[in-house]
């Protein structure tokens, strides 16, 4: 799994989280970096974590790259404006997205991500 936040304290939370849900995490301070992350890996990622809102990228450009890298990859956006609106689909090689809205609780982003991966 991937994480792409660039607020540090939300991806810490996030990487805590879901490395003691058992999930192997690997996060990104941003969309370029998380593309970089993506381009070196050695094994594809089942899911993108993204927040809509980064500085440089914003999260709904970064997942249309990360699916034209990895076509099926399943993406879950995550923000805390209430007039973002991160994508439906992201066409016909992308996986499955769904939204979480900030601040969100450990159960809701682990029931989330279980959706997702199912």
């Amino acid at each position: 799994m991937l994480i792409a936040e660039d607020d540090p304290a939300v991806r810490r939370v996030c990487e805590r989280i879901l490395g003691r849900a058992g999930y192997a995490v690997e996060s990104a301070a941003g969309g370029a970096e998380a593309l970089e992350t993506m381009d070196r890996g050695e094994q594809p990622y089942d899911l993108l974590l993204t927040d809509v809102v980064m500085t440089g990228m914003r999260g709904d450009d970064l997942a249309h790259r990360a699916v034209a890298m990895q076509p099926g990859l399943n993406v879950l956006f995550m923000s805390g404006y209430s007039d973002d609106s991160p994508p439906d689909s992201l066409g016909p090689t992308g996986g499955a997205t769904s939204f979480i809205r900030k601040p969100f609780d450990a159960g809701t982003l682990l029931e989330r991500i279980r959706v997702l991966l199912t």
